[in-house]
């Protein structure tokens, strides 16, 4: 059953995660939402899902680029900002709305659905996935972006380590297979939200079991030769922060597969 925790949580930080979306960060600006238009390609027109859109600036960015979006997000409040943020329009609509819950929109109403760093908020996901399914037209495309939990699952190695061992500028991997919930706290927020760590074949086996075909992966870096202000930032051009996954939908229809997350 879903943890209503998780949502109360995201309500908790609603406006502080808004300012902190407008105020921008590397990290976004230059790795991630380049990676994700690139994933999607030419919009003119596409009928457009942003699932779990948050305070919705993704879905304005792919108007803005010729989508027709219907953006959805379980936390009122973030939809609220967002409406605020981003009037409405014949290309942008929002709709609150609980995505772990089948979604309030007929079969293959999209041409493509994008899910941007949501999919590891999300407990149980099975039914969520299987919902992209449906309202997806065959053939339509899935882009799922997601903190790459390879390096969710560890840490910096500290200054410490490197001074004692020579070790250079590192990240330290525990617990990657182990699928689990934790809160962590996005920088500069005040609140904690629940983050769900599982490996990449949880997503490859879910995408498969749930009529997907994995077309295209990225794990997008910084580039190199720049001079960044801190070691986070010159570690990004190696480890990448985040994994892109692209996915289309099959056009058979197979009874849906359980998958085991725990």
């Amino acid at each position: 059953m879903p943890d209503e925790r998780d949502l109360d949580a995201w309500e908790r930080i609603a406006f502080e995660y808004h300012r902190h979306i407008l105020r921008g960060d590397v990290l976004r600006e230059q790795i991630l939402d380049p990676a994700i238009l690139a994933a999607m390609g030419e919009l003119g027109n596409r009928r457009i899902l942003d699932l779990g859109c948050g305070q919705g600036y993704l879905a304005h960015r792919l108007t803005e680029a010729g989508g027709v979006v219907t953006a959805i997000d379980g936390s009122a409040a973030l939809i609220a900002l967002a409406k605020q943020t981003y009037p409405e329009n014949e290309r942008l609509s929002f709709i609150a709305g609980d995505i772990r819950h089948p979604l309030p929109f007929s079969g293959g109403t999209f041409d493509l659905i994008v899910s941007n760093l949501a999919f590891m908020d999300i407990d149980p996901l099975e039914s969520t996935m299987q919902e992209c399914a449906r309202v997806l037209r065959p053939n339509g495309t899935l882009i799922i972006s997601l903190i790459h939990p390879a390096f969710m699952s560890g840490g910096r190695l500290t200054r410490t380590f490197r001074a004692i061992f020579g070790a250079p500028l590192a990240y330290a991997i525990n617990a990657y297979h182990t699928p689990l919930r934790r809160l962590w706290r996005i920088r500069g927020l005040s609140g904690k939200t629940p983050y769900y760590h599982r490996p990449l074949e949880y997503y490859a086996e879910l995408l498969k079991n749930s009529l997907f075909a994995i077309t295209d992966l990225r794990e997008p870096v910084l580039p190199r030769g720049e001079r960044y202000p801190n070691a986070f930032l010159k570690l990004c051009t190696e480890i990448p922060p985040f994994v892109i996954i692209r996915a289309e939908r099959r056009r058979i229809s197979l009874p849906y597969a359980s998958v085991r997350t725990r």
